[in-house]
């Protein structure tokens, strides 16, 4: 089992002199096209239309509009037990009807709490 080299039948230049360059073998399509891909990317990525600035913008108002969903289809699940209760209940209509005239029974107090904001602002006292 010697050093035998198989003969391919390819000429081979054997070594090159010093300071030699290799021969020049072209710039590989695979790597323009990477090049190119790159490119674009960065490109479409920094627009200021399409970019990804704008692209963020969509996705906080997306966020925004979807919590903005679920907030009212929880009012509108409330706003439907109220009306379920109206239709259904004569003690919640007769409630909301006083409620809504303020209008008391016999033997009821009244109480109106007002809120701070509600409350006329008076100046710095001395």
């Amino acid at each position: 089992m010697g050093n035998r080299r198989l003969d391919t039948g390819a000429k081979h230049p054997g070594p090159s002199p010093r300071g030699a360059k290799p021969p020049a073998r072209g710039v590989r399509p695979f790597w323009v096209a990477l090049g190119l891909v790159a490119g674009g990317v960065v490109y479409a990525a920094a627009d200021r239309d399409t970019g990804l600035v704008p692209w963020h913008r969509l996705e906080v108002e997306v966020a925004e509009a979807e919590a903005r969903v679920r907030a009212a289809r929880v009012r509108n699940a409330r706003l439907a037990e109220e009306i379920r209760a109206l239709r259904e209940d004569p003690r919640a209509l007769e409630a909301a009807i006083r409620e809504g005239i303020g209008w008391v029974r016999p033997g009821e107090l009244r109480v109106d709490v007002e809120t701070p904001d509600a409350l006329p602002q008076q100046g710095p006292r001395p």
